[in-house]
């Protein structure tokens, strides 16, 4: 075999918030860690996406991140890299439970020979997993969570590098206020990902307009209205679909999905003969399901953006020549206008893959 899958972290059982901390301890080259996690709900009322009860995602060589990644940004830079969802099913009902998948790719595809996270090039590399089952879900009163990666076996490599998924800011959005963001410039950068999380607003909404530039803005490298990004992006990927199961009421129940943007759903009764249907189109990861008479439900929601996320390609995703060769600029930097009426209390995040060589 030239592959092997290997768990790091057997089914654990959690109850309460905290930090989980695994090492590393595999000597072969990895080409994707996967956090799974199943949240027991404690009621059929959601609080908010399962996702969110996975609040960063953390892999670590002492003092040195090797990425770090909330719930959300995982999920959404895994579908942007892998051009598919990872795992999920929205559950949202007592005493069932919500799984969810969280994917790190350490190469341009997955078992890439030449990109890939190579233990043997750090001294004590560790994940973090920080967590709390109360903030996703229906309340949940228990977690399962286990971690598992995909190594290389018989199959010697030796890898260039490997890809640095990280958050690189974060702030609390304005209603049409712009931000400047400086870019790291020490390492080839392959995808630049922007994203807003609302409940009743797409990303266009959250941030209205991006400007990339590098060198003072002497080159630029996008610029204009994120409507016009999202179709242009957008148009060559596949629909982001959540299976949704939980209940719903004549006046109605508020559940929390994926897609962001063009979300559109198939919904059916469980066992009973009722009408069950969504409010009128809004959109935003939020979605109030009505029934003529109280029955649990299920369905499909499908849209785009993720978690409210839009990723920009930076070249051809398969040639690393042709990325954005940010090693060898003096200044790099994103400018983010915010729309005109954002959503109370939101917050905007930028993240990074990054192509890190090894030290040779």
């Amino acid at each position: 075999m030239n592959h092997r899958w290997s768990e790091l972290l057997a089914a654990e059982t959690i109850t309460a918030a905290g930090t989980k901390t695994i090492d590393i301890d595999l000597v072969d080259p990895i080409t994707r860690i996967s956090v799974m996690v199943k949240l027991t709900n404690n009621g059929s009322t959601p609080t908010a996406h399962p996702a969110a009860a996975i609040t960063r995602i953390e892999i670590v060589d002492g003092s040195d991140i090797l990425a770090s990644l909330s719930g959300y940004e995982c999920q959404a830079l895994s579908f942007y890299h892998a051009r598919q969802n990872p795992y999920a099913n929205l559950i949202y009902l007592n005493d069932v439970m919500a799984l969810m998948e969280y994917d790190i790719y350490f190469g341009r595809w997955l078992y890439d020979p030449e990109i890939a996270f190579d233990p043997k090039q750090f001294k004590n590399p560790q994940i973090k997993i920080t967590h709390n089952l109360a903030l996703g879900g229906s309340v949940p009163d228990s977690m399962d969570l286990r971690v598992r990666a995909d190594v290389f076996d018989e199959k010697v490599i030796t890898p260039l590098g490997f890809l640095q998924n990280k958050e690189i800011y974060s702030y609390s959005l304005a209603s049409s206020g712009n931000e400047y963001i400086d870019i790291p410039t020490d390492n080839v950068i392959r995808k630049l990902m922007v994203m807003s999380r609302a409940n009743a607003k797409a990303p266009y909404e959250q941030y209205n307009q991006v400007k990339i530039t590098e060198e003072q803005d002497k080159k630029v490298i996008a610029e204009g209205y994120v409507s016009d990004f999202q179709k242009v992006l957008l148009s060559d990927l596949p629909l982001v679909s959540d299976l949704l199961y939980g209940a719903s009421s004549l006046a109605g129940v508020v559940h929390y999905i994926t897609p962001t943007f063009d979300s559109y759903p198939s919904l059916n009764a469980e066992g009973v003969n009722a009408q069950v249907y969504a409010e009128a189109f809004v959109n935003g990861g939020q979605k109030t399901i009505h029934s003529d008479v109280a029955t649990n439900f299920h369905g499909l929601y499908s849209g785009r953006c993720p978690h409210g996320a839009l990723a920009w390609d930076m070249g051809d995703q398969k040639v690393i020549e042709d990325w954005w060769q940010a090693d060898k600029l003096v200044s790099a930097r994103i400018k983010i206008t915010a729309g005109s009426s954002v959503e109370a209390a939101s917050t905007a995040q930028v993240v990074l893959q990054q192509y890190r060589k090894y030290k040779v």
